[in-house]
């Protein structure tokens, strides 16, 4: 067990070392053994300490993140993705933000694709109480999903039909 830990913690220290700017970590190098004595924890927690405070700008920042235009040549989940990791920023921030709120970015986003016009329409006919977040979610990617295949049906249609013009 005890040389499984030193495996872990030396693979652990790489893996921050080369992830982390050494701007960020240089202070705990000693000169001549440079990480060396410094274990991932200690790494870590200096990190915490000195950069962890998230500030008024951070979450201003975060605001603008979490409506990130979506590039329907992705998927939409990595909107999710963006959008869950966005919330747990602010709501570690102070300033979280609601499902009610985010229903509505989410809607935005999906407006402004030009994708998702039809589905943005019959979402906005929806009585309020239907309009929760996993109702938000549930819908859109029903939605994109029902794009997706028309789109495989369109091109698979065309492909046959060019098939039959140069026979």
């Amino acid at each position: 067990e005890y040389k499984d830990y030193k495996e872990l913690s030396a693979l652990f220290k790489k893996l921050i070392i080369k992830a982390v700017p050494k701007t960020y970590i240089h202070v705990l190098a000693n000169s001549k053994l440079a990480y060396a004595n410094v274990t991932p924890g200690q790494m870590l927690q200096h990190l915490l300490d000195t950069y962890g405070t998230i500030r008024d700008s951070d979450l201003m920042d975060n605001q603008e993140r979490i409506k990130t235009p979506w590039n329907p040549d992705t998927a939409i989940e990595d909107v999710f993705t963006n959008g869950s990791f966005c919330r747990e920023f602010a709501e570690e921030g102070g300033l979280p933000i609601t499902d009610g709120e985010y229903a509505l970015i989410l809607t935005k986003i999906f407006q402004a694709s030009g994708v998702l016009t039809h589905a943005c329409d019959k979402w906005a006919r929806k009585p309020a109480g239907d309009k929760t977040l996993a109702n938000t979610i549930a819908h859109f990617q029903e939605a994109n999903m029902h794009r997706l295949t028309s789109a495989s049906k369109d091109t698979n249609q065309a492909l046959a039909a060019n098939a039959a013009i140069l026979k």
